[in-house]
């Protein structure tokens, strides 16, 4: 994506900002009129940017001389290197945070692992019985209707047929691999905790925002019933 693209998608946020709201005053800066409501909103815009990328720390001060060098036509880099330095260091450290989450994942795993109660299957799946029920399992490309909560490792949750109120009828097989797996070991009424390994589950591509890269999933799980499908 070029400059001109990036000012103009911070532009167009920009006047929606001033169109949804009149001129207000912050504790340092006084928005007299629709262009200091404006200029304001393209840093409001700028700084949300920023906090969406996966920086640990970024230098205001930096941010700001570069900002201000640009506007007035004196900054130092040519456009096309600022570009190739954004693009190389923002990759590279992608990269590093996804090797973390990947050996924090695998950290889990191992001290999940020991748990009295959670056994591994073959494939590095992790589960734990918490309520056993009755009946046959599904297989492989039965239908299935269950009541789940999903969350990382740390708790942050991210998805829950609970909350929803209604509960997930799909064919078994077109879930991610662990769901697929852990599902054929449950019977009706059974409720499950699966402890899903990155492979297993999202890897790199995860869905939304909430769920990063090389995410160990936890999900709670109650096979309420399930079609047999020949």
């Amino acid at each position: 994506m070029t400059n001109k693209l990036k000012y103009t998608g911070w532009l167009a946020i920009a006047v929606f900002t001033v169109s949804c709201s009149t001129a207000q005053k912050s504790s340092e800066t006084v928005l007299e009129n629709q262009m200091d409501s404006l200029s304001y909103a393209i840093g409001v815009s700028m700084g949300e940017s920023i906090n969406q990328q996966p920086l640990i720390e970024v230098n205001v001060e930096a941010v700001k001389s570069g900002l201000e060098k640009q506007i007035a036509g004196g900054n130092e880099w040519e456009l096309a290197d600022v570009d190739a330095f954004l693009r190389k260091t923002m990759t590279e450290m992608a990269q590093a945070e996804q090797l973390k989450a990947k050996a924090d994942g695998e950290k889990f795993l191992e001290e999940n692992g020991k748990k009295d109660g959670v056994i591994t299957t073959a494939s590095g799946l992790q589960y734990q019985v918490v309520q056993e029920g009755e009946g046959a399992s599904p297989d492989f490309n039965d239908i299935v209707t269950v009541h789940y909560s999903g969350t990382l490792t740390d708790g942050t949750p991210f998805d829950s047929s609970v909350e929803k109120g209604v509960p997930m009828t799909r064919p078994a097989n077109q879930l991610i691999a662990g769901w697929t797996e852990g599902l054929q070991l449950m019977k009706p009424g059974s409720k499950f905790k699966f402890f899903i390994p990155s492979e297993l589950g999202y890897g790199e591509r995860p869905p939304g925002a909430v769920i990063p890269p090389h995410a160990v999933l936890v999900f709670d799980v109650e096979l309420i019933s399930f079609e047999t499908v020949d």
